[in-house]
């Protein structure tokens, strides 16, 4: 009896190790068909794609097409196909001489939403910037928020700093998830250089590799919203993070508006400017950059207030306000100091020539009239603008920088108003 019992015993066992491995084969079948068929709705979605010229992306496409597996569709990350694969959604284009932002459609190519049937009305829809330089980490991140059942994200991918900031500047998105770790840049500078250049504007969550509670800790304290490891990552803890990371970042940005904001105009006051200043400067001398600020003064603006009263002023100052705004770079700044004085922060320029063709033409616009109501009449009024010019040089405070532009402004009202000087200091 007893040698039957241990006979039968070895089967069950055997059974048992046959059937875990039959399970685990099943398995394996079934992650590499759900890749098929992820890379082969990737890779349809090019079929339509067309090149800058409006033309098919043709031989290409056709290599793309040929994916069989996640191994071949890696090997295409690096190329035009794959960038126009995972880039882009509703694109706001920068201007050639301003850096301005007109409107440019640009069809959304990838999202991560499943057809489990929800809404995809566009309050359900969350716009995720994913900056992540390994692909099989991005299909995973792509294929965790795919999981999540109670909203939809439409997703830009980025393999590398400089591209991510390329894309920003003419497409909004609702969050940053970002590595610590791509090819052009590392460990917290990463983070600091991408919060700097957006002026914190969009909240980030960093996703790194490395599960270090300090590092974590310090990113946050840099400016991230969140700290997720990619391999704690999840569809609840990722979901989540991101829901209150963008819901945190909204109510300090409410906070810090009242206290860094014009009430007037709506433009960041001087706190703002100064604040700004300080963290480019950093990024400035890191990349051998060109930063400049431009103080501008109002001409003419005494005899508006004189003849049409204080609320006519403050009509005029609003006006300026958002032709200041106008084909503004989110790397650039306008600000208002207080009274009729302006300023506008420059940067990523490569010489003279650029930057005062750029403010020239900022001058012209602000010149022109504009129409005033008061007491049911309508009055043609414009008004000229001086212009003061300090490039930031190493060693410059933030305080002496805006003192040069200053001096320089007052030198263009000596020399007959409407004008533009830089400065040599």
């Amino acid at each position: 009896m007893q040698v039957i019992s241990i006979s039968v015993g070895r089967v069950t066992t055997h059974l048992f190790l046959f059937v875990q491995s039959i399970f685990k084969q099943m398995q394996t079948s079934a992650i590499v068909f759900f890749r098929h068929v992820e890379v082969y709705r990737a890779t349809s979605v090019l079929r339509n794609t067309k090149g800058i010229d409006g033309a098919s992306t043709g031989k290409e496409t056709e290599q793309a097409l040929v994916c069989t597996s996640l191994d071949s569709f890696q090997e295409l990350n690096s190329s035009k196909i794959s960038d126009k694969q995972y880039m882009a959604s509703t694109a706001t284009s920068p201007s050639a001489s301003e850096g301005g932002s007109e409107n440019n459609q640009a069809g959304k190519v990838l999202n991560s939403g499943n057809n489990s049937g929800r809404s995809n009305s566009s309050e359900d829809v969350i716009n995720v910037l994913i900056v992540e330089d390994d692909i099989d980490d991005f299909y995973l991140v792509r294929q965790i928020l795919g999981r999540d059942s109670a909203r939809k994200y439409d997703i830009v991918h980025c393999d590398s700093l400089q591209q991510s900031l390329d894309m920003l500047q003419r497409t909004k998105v609702d969050i940053i998830l970002l590595d610590l770790g791509l090819g052009d840049s590392s460990g917290l500078e990463t983070l600091q250089h991408m919060a700097n250049a957006i002026m914190f504007s969009t909240p980030i969550v960093v996703l790194t590799g490395t599960n270090d509670v300090e590092l974590g800790e310090r990113a946050i304290k840099v400016g991230a919203e969140d700290y997720v490891p990619k391999e704690e990552a999840n569809t609840s803890l990722l979901s989540r993070s991101i829901r209150y990371s963008i819901e945190r970042h909204f109510l300090l940005q409410q906070f810090q508006q009242r206290a860094t904001t014009d009430p007037l105009t709506l433009l960041p006051n001087r706190s703002a400017l100064m604040e700004r200043i300080e963290n480019l400067m950093l990024d400035v001398s890191r990349n051998h950059a060109k930063m400049a600020i431009a103080m501008m003064d109002l001409d003419g603006f005494k005899e508006i207030n004189d003849s049409f009263g204080h609320q006519a002023g403050d009509e005029v100052l609003k006006e300026i306000a958002e032709r200041m705004k106008m084909r503004l770079r989110c790397s650039d700044m306008a600000a208002r100091l207080g009274g009729d004085e302006f300023v506008l922060l420059l940067t990523n320029y490569h010489n003279h020539n650029e930057l005062l063709d750029v403010l020239q033409r900022k001058q012209k616009r602000l010149s022109q009239s504009m129409n005033l109501t008061v007491q049911d009449a309508t009055h043609e009024v414009s008004v000229g603008i001086s212009i003061g010019v300090a490039e930031w040089k190493q060693g410059l405070s933030a305080h002496q920088l805006l003192a040069i532009a200053d001096e320089a402004m007052y030198d263009s009202k000596r020399k007959g108003k409407n004008m533009i000087t830089l400065s040599e200091e």
